[in-house]
């Protein structure tokens, strides 16, 4: 859970912009990899969730 951000991932939340589908991040800056939403599903290569999964570099 990331309160600062919005973005909430426990089993609990049901609002899905909490959730991060089709919602732009507060504050990824380069961490974002240039990509516009936190969860794009169907899209997981238009993901920041899976860009900063598969990266090592810092957010």
């Amino acid at each position: 859970m990331a309160s600062n951000s919005g973005l909430f991932l426990n089993l609990e939340e049901d609002d899905p912009a909490k959730q991060g589908f089709h919602r732009r991040p507060v504050a990824a800056g380069r961490g974002a990899g240039g990509l516009e939403f936190d969860i794009d599903p169907g899209h997981p290569e238009s993901s920041i969730l899976l860009h900063r999964m598969k990266s090592r570099e810092p957010g």
